[in-house]
Formats: C-alpha cells, structure tokens, sequence
C-alpha cells in the first residue's frame, strides 16, 4: 500500500528501521502528515491510541529483542517534549516526525 510504496527506498517488500526512520522525517504537508498518521496507526498494533513495547514488539520479526531497547526507541521518539512514559502518543509521533 501507500506506506510500503512511500517507506521501502530498498524496493525489497519490508521496511528497515532505517528505511522508517528516513520516511518520517521531513516537513509535514497535508499528504506527508497522513502517511505519516497511517505509519502510526499501522505501529499501534493494538489500536490503544499510544505505541507501546509490545506494539513494537510484534512488529519487529522474531520478537527477540530486549524490553529495554525497544522502551529507550519510544523515548526517544517521545522527543525533549514527551512524557518519558515509555508510550509515544500521536502528538510526540508527528513531533519525533518534524523534528527529524
């Protein structure tokens, strides 16, 4: 779909973690801010509104990587302006987005 078409720089049918973290960044007009929306919704894996470990968990294949790791990504993503709380809302998404 549009993520995929607008993430995969590789043309490979999977999206790095580099390959995402490029895809985000940028100055959001009105159709970057909705793929970008899309990738956080498509992230939200439970549909909580927030991305949380486990969201990321299942996304990454084989689910064998440290809590730890995947906790120090989504603060990092929260941004100097997130709450630390080791979840990334839809605000600290677009602003880790911007900011990038």
């Amino acid at each position: 779909g549009i993520l995929l078409h607008a993430f995969d720089r590789s043309k490979d049918g999977k999206v790095s973690y580099d390959e995402f973290i490029a895809g985000l960044r940028g100055h959001l007009n009105p159709t970057r801010e909705d793929v970008v929306r899309q990738a956080f919704e498509k992230c939200d894996v439970d549909g909580s509104g927030v991305l949380t470990v486990d969201d990321i968990k299942k996304l990454t294949e084989g689910n064998d990587g440290k809590d730890s790791n995947f906790k120090r990504f989504l603060q990092r993503m929260e941004g100097l302006g997130g709450d630390k709380d080791g979840q990334v809302t839809w605000e600290e998404f677009k602003r880790f987005a911007v900011s990038h």
